[in-house]
């Protein structure tokens, strides 16, 4: 009898793989799988070990199916198969996100961020040989009404922005977090090149200013300015072409026509005046100009003999200066007129293409 039974079960044990199952459950409470799974582990204690393989296993599977997945324990992480090629699994660990500010960011502080680049040489290396004609690496595209920018920060509080100013159509660098002011005037902008005024370039606060003598206000009116013999004179502009930061002063009272230094740095300073005495003038008669800072002469121009032995009636007349000079806040620049006509005074003849002092700072 003990025969037929052991058939029996045998039978019975061969024919349960071909009853069609829809699901399986593994767990140590018997509990039903999940109506979504096929195959449903449930353990509080115990993991599911994936099959593990070197680099060169996982390689070697012939025609992997899609979405085959292993562990490679030459690289330490899990790898899925998409039908034409092995993918990395990405955890998230490497990037977090916080919802409060809506921002995305690496987990790791310490590491570094590689694009088109497996081992990045700094903390951003940004590399791609698929750049076509004159295409940008980076692109900063503000879609909004703000600054498309970008700061460098480098301890203790030093900092500098770099970007297109949409306020004011242009392109600037500054020493501040964001990018500040109307460009020119404002201190901290060190460059600024405008959409508006293209071709014209501001660094690091250029002053540029420029004055020329009228004489309308000064007596004798609506000729020039009277220059004592002997001894240097100011010379009192009283007319504007420019000053880009006011630096220049061209109003009646003390020091008018003198340039007024807010930044240090290396000037270049222009002048010019045409001279006038009434004939004859003697052969011992010159006439000078100068640059003279804080009331001390810093450079001389030509010196000019006012005689013409072939005609006496006839002036050389027309000094220039120039020079380029070092100059600080506070500073305050003056242009001088000196001549020994043995008359009592000459005339320095007024117009802005004849008497002008001009300035322009390079660096």
């Amino acid at each position: 009898m003990k025969k037929p039974i052991l058939t029996i079960a045998s039978t019975l044990m061969c024919l349960i793989p071909l009853i069609p199952m829809a699901q399986v459950g593994i767990s140590s409470t018997g509990a039903s799988p999940d109506p979504s799974s096929m195959l449903d582990v449930k353990s509080s204690s115990k993991g599911v070990l994936i099959p593990r393989m070197t680099t060169s296993a996982k390689t070697a599977i012939i025609s992997p199916a899609k979405g085959l997945l292993v562990y490679d324990s030459s690289l330490n992480n899990f790898w899925f198969h998409n039908g034409n090629s092995w993918n990395e699994l990405i955890s998230e660990r490497f990037w977090l996100r916080n919802p409060a500010t809506g921002s995305t960011y690496l987990a790791n502080m310490n590491d570094w961020l590689g694009i088109g680049i497996p081992v990045p040489g700094y903390p951003i290396h940004i590399v791609s040989a698929n750049i076509l004609n004159d295409d940008p690496v980076l692109m900063l595209n503000q879609a909004g009404p703000g600054d498309a920018s970008a700061s460098f920060f480098l301890n203790p509080g030093r900092v500098f922005t770099i970007g297109y100013d949409n306020s004011y159509s242009a392109f600037k660098i500054s020493d501040t977090a964001v990018l500040t002011g109307s460009g020119y005037n404002d201190r901290h902008t060190m460059m600024s090149i405008s959409n508006i005024n293209p071709g014209i370039v501001h660094v690091n606060h250029q002053s540029r200013a420029r004055a020329w003598l009228a004489g309308v206000n000064i007596p004798p009116v609506g000729q020039g300015q009277l220059i004592p013999s002997g001894m240097w004179i100011q010379l009192f502009f009283d007319n504007l072409s420019f000053s880009s930061q006011n630096e220049m002063n061209v109003f009646p009272g003390q020091n008018q026509g003198a340039f007024f230094v807010k930044e240090e740095g290396y000037y270049q300073v222009n002048a010019r005046t045409q001279f006038a005495a009434d004939p004859p003038v003697n052969s011992n008669s010159y006439v000078s100009i100068a640059i003279f800072v804080n009331g001390q002469p810093r450079a001389m121009g030509n010196r000019l003999s006012m005689y013409d032995e072939d005609d006496p009636n006839q002036e050389n007349n027309a000094p220039v200066v120039a020079d380029i000079l070092h100059l600080i806040p506070g500073d305050v620049v003056t242009i001088r007129v000196f001549q020994t006509y043995s008359g009592s005074s000459g005339i320095c003849v007024g117009g802005a293409e004849i008497t002008y002092f001009s300035i322009h700072k390079l660096s």
